[in-house]
């Protein structure tokens, strides 16, 4: 029996049946007898479809299993078999691989066929993100809420910009590659979907538990190659998330106007979040890794409200921020000048964090740091 016989007879079936190919589960001995036998077969018979289907299978498990982020090239996929880069080769097995495994190459907006992306949505989202202890977590669940604000059609253009804004989040090698950003909104609107089949009545820390009584395979929906450990911290987690949740790495500071019902005037005022991750772009490099305090208000008039900022893991760089407040209210906004929230680390002033501009465009971050000594 051949090994792609074993490896359809290892999910019950005996042709391809058109799953994607992370959803066929590849031990690390079927691994290894999969690189062997590819090498084997690329010599002897490198125009059978045969082959092309252990390529596609064998380079998109190795995607995921080692690339480790920046921009995805054939040269990654042909050094792990020990071969000098042919993209022509490359095209020509993705293909034919794919109509084996009853797949096709995913395309762009503009009908351009995505090759090296189809490979690595094939074999789902890189291990070396997922590893990442909570920093994913945040992510995907700041991605549903986002996405799912826009209702149940969102333009794809839409998608990969808010995909790219989450990316930000993640290890720098990661934050400039499309690839992962169109893997996010894949995995967003996986998730999306499969919360939608879900009867509004259900209550959202029992949505996993009805798709597990309703929808068996539902797991089959996701770009990734699920262990039970990625889909009880990462997946279950994300499917339990409240319906129109606000992003748990949303900005700190939100612009909002208040009318008031006497004069009929509207007035500028500042929504600080009670937590929320700052990006380390917003803070100078000279601010990386410390440990501060950030204080907001503290006029006569309004309490003080304080955040705690914990630098988040150095791969991801950046700081979790927590307010030392039950709930911080709305500031008043200045609109003559930016406003300053005081730092302060081990008990001496660092400099000043302008967390809002007053008139700001729309694509601006909407916080930033200045180091600046304070008088």
């Amino acid at each position: 029996m051949s090994l792609l016989s074993h490896i359809l007879e290892d999910v019950g079936i005996k042709q391809p049946d058109g799953r994607p190919l992370y959803a066929l589960p590849l031990t690390p001995p079927r691994q290894t007898e999969l690189t062997k036998t590819l090498r084997q077969h690329l010599i002897r018979y490198p125009t059978r479809s045969h082959t092309a289907a252990l390529f596609v299978l064998w380079a998109s498990d190795h995607i995921r299993s080692h690339f480790r982020g920046g921009t995805l090239k054939w040269a990654f996929v042909f050094d792990g078999l020990g071969l000098s880069e042919t993209q022509d080769l490359g095209r020509e097995m993705v293909g034919k691989g794919l109509r084996w495994w009853q797949r096709e190459v995913r395309k762009s907006e503009n009908q351009t066929n995505l090759y090296l992306y189809t490979l690595m949505a094939e074999g789902g989202l890189p291990q070396s993100l997922l590893v990442e202890d909570g920093l994913y977590g945040r992510v995907v669940k700041g991605l549903l809420a986002e996405m799912e604000s826009h209702g149940p059609i969102m333009p794809d253009d839409v998608g990969m910009k808010i995909a790219a804004r989450y990316a930000a989040y993640l290890p720098k090698t990661f934050q400039e590659s499309e690839d992962i950003c169109r893997l996010l909104k894949d995995l967003g609107t996986a998730i999306i979907a499969l919360r939608a089949r879900v009867p509004g009545n259900i209550p959202a820390e029992q949505i996993d538990v009805w798709l597990d009584q309703h929808y068996v395979n539902w797991a089959i929906d996701l770009p990734l190659r699920l262990s039970p450990a990625i889909t009880d911290s990462l997946i279950r987690p994300a499917l339990r998330t409240l319906r129109n949740a606000q992003s748990p790495i949303a900005p700190v500071a939100r612009r909002m106007l208040i009318h008031d019902t006497n004069t009929h005037q509207w007035h500028p005022f500042v929504r600080l979040n009670e937590e929320g991750i700052l990006a380390a772009h917003f803070l100078p490099a000279s601010a990386k890794g410390l440990r501060m305090r950030f204080l907001a208000g503290g006029n006569a008039s309004m309490e003080t409200i304080v955040y705690n900022a914990t630098p988040l893991p150095e791969i991801s760089e950046g700081w979790e921020l927590r307010c030392l407040n039950r709930t911080p209210p709305p500031l008043r906004l200045i609109l003559t000048g930016p406003s300053a929230c005081p730092a302060s680390r081990m008990g001496g002033q660092w400099g000043k964090w302008k967390s809002f501009l007053p008139c700001p465009c729309p694509m601006n971050a909407p916080a930033y740091g200045i180091a600046r000594p304070v008088a």
